[in-house]
């Protein structure tokens, strides 16, 4: 039998550069986007034209979802059309992610102006989240209506994808200032709807710093290793570095940097973003343990970067970092590097400069100013209330030492806190100030040894002992710690590996909150 027509004539060329073009956007969309690269690498040299620059294009967006700012740009030059909204938007976009936040803020404003002229709604609303994210250092009001008018042309015009990324853009704004985030919730039910899976994971990752702030460390690392677990499925290597280091935060901000270290460990070569909030996670968990030295060293280590790269928001971290400074040395370096744009500053990092406030005006001998600044740092954290207990040991130490307000109720109310929610280390700092204060503490007293280990014999001495083991302190720092001798530490040990049946030390970490490993 003869062919058909079609058939002796072979696929349809246009056809086939269109479903082509469409299924690089599916993997591009799904995170994908190191295959759909490789996919429109492997079909470009074939097209010719029109089909040649739209494959352009597509690979160029593809390239900044991938995080390959210099491909992105190397993209749009082959496209060969300069006057395409389009083309202005990815230059805007690899700018802003190469670091050229100047450039990409400029490209981002000539690409929403031509967007708006030629009638093209997607350019316009991936213009206005460049626009958006160069703002989010700054102003955070102006980077929130940027994505919010994204959001509402995206819906107007029928675009699921850039609907779902403008919103999760407004709802991270929305988390940085406010204690309930619908927005982002809406983007997460809307990604899982679109299979927008890498951006669910990113989301993700929002809702489990929004979570540590008010819930605390637990909440946290279930947000966090969701987004872990789905990034390792799509193969993200960058999404999975981010989250790996938001797990470590969160498990770090629970008591356990030994465990927060292994997560940490499996970031190979991190880049300086990723080195920078690996060490503000450390600092968060150096406060937990109230060791302050420790805290300004993993800050300072990167605030530098922290605070100069305008690619990502103000993280809640640099508050802490802030009052922390004026605590320890007076934080006119920390006010000054943040006084520059006030209306970048989220909510938590104004609550902690209040705080900032409050110790720089007990110090002075301004008692009432003290006062009112430390309420009003309260006040300000709303129902971030895990993240005003993290804060408030180090205003509440220099209320005692400098002798203004009266922190002994406050001090009560947060030992219960930390004692319902079994936060040994940051009950016992409580317990500490109290004493400092001459308020005997009430009701337990010392550490809590949990039932498992009270019926193998451990006692409230050896399970601090076994605290400190577990966060990896040799048996001369634990000593320190606890004022004791080294040979009283060392008769702890073994009978923790004696009682416990741990074969070595090393193992003695697996026991730390009393479950059987």
């Amino acid at each position: 039998a003869r062919p058909h027509a079609a058939e002796r004539a072979g696929p349809d060329p246009a056809l086939a550069a269109e479903v082509g073009r469409e299924r690089i956007r599916v993997l591009t969309l799904t995170g994908r986007a190191h295959e759909a690269l490789d996919l429109g690498a492997a079909r470009l040299p074939g097209l010719t034209g029109n089909r040649h620059a739209g494959l352009c294009l597509d690979l160029a967006r593809t390239a900044v979802v991938a995080g390959r700012w210099a491909a992105a740009e190397d993209y749009v030059e082959r496209a060969g059309r300069p006057a395409d909204p389009r083309s202005a938007v990815l230059l805007a976009d690899a700018a802003f992610g190469a670091g050229r936040v100047d450039e990409a803020a400029a490209l981002a404003t000539e690409a929403i102006a031509r967007a708006e002229a030629a009638g093209a709604p997607e350019s316009l609303c991936e213009a206005l989240g460049v626009r958006a994210r160069t703002h989010w250092r700054t102003d955070l009001a102006a980077s929130s209506a940027a994505f919010r008018r994204a959001a509402q042309v995206a819906a107007e015009h029928g675009l699921a994808p850039w609907r779902v990324t403008a919103l999760f853009g407004a709802g991270m704004m929305e988390a940085l200032d406010a204690d309930e985030h619908p927005t982002l919730d809406l983007a997460c039910a809307l990604a899982r709807d679109a299979g927008m899976l890498g951006q669910l994971a990113s989301a993700r990752i929002i809702l489990a710093d929004a979570a540590l702030m008010i819930d605390g460390p637990a909440a946290s690392e279930v947000h966090a290793r969701r987004a872990l677990d789905t990034a390792l499925r799509l193969h993200l290597p960058a999404l999975v570095d981010i989250a790996r280091i938001q797990t470590a935060y969160a498990v770090a901000a629970g008591g356990d940097p030994a465990g927060a270290e292994e997560l940490l460990a499996a970031v190979p070569e991190p880049t300086p973003g990723n080195r920078a909030l690996t060490s503000l996670a450390r600092g968060v968990g150096a406060l937990v343990e109230h060791d302050l030295p420790r805290a300004a060293r993993e800050f300072g280590s990167e605030i530098d970067l922290v605070l100069t790269d305008r690619a990502m928001p103000m993280v809640a971290p640099v508050g802490a970092w802030l009052l922390l400074d004026t605590v320890l040395g007076g934080g006119a370096r920390a006010r000054e590097r943040l006084a520059a744009h006030p209306s970048g500053l989220s909510r938590s990092i104004r609550a902690a400069l209040a705080f900032a406030d409050a110790v720089d005006a007990g110090r002075s001998g301004r008692a009432a100013e003290a006062a009112r600044a430390r309420v009003r740092g309260d006040r300000l954290l709303g129902r971030r209330a895990w993240w005003r207990r993290l804060l408030r040991p180090m205003v509440l130490e220099r209320a005692v030492h400098d002798g203004w307000d009266d922190p002994v109720p406050t001090l009560r109310a947060d030992l219960a806190a930390h004692e319902a929610a079994g936060a040994e280390l940051q009950a016992r700092t409580c317990r500490d100030l109290l004493r400092a204060a001459g308020a005997p503490t009430r009701g337990r007293h010392g550490t809590t040894v949990p039932a498992l280990l009270r019926e193998k014999g451990v006692t409230r001495r050896e399970y601090e002992v076994l605290v400190l083991v577990g966060r990896g302190l040799t048996n001369p720092e634990i000593a320190q710690r606890l004022v004791l001798s080294r040979r009283t530490v060392e008769t702890h040990v073994a009978n923790l590996l004696a009682k416990t049946g741990a074969p070595r030390r090393t193992e003695l970490h697996r026991w730390v909150g009393g479950e059987a490993p």
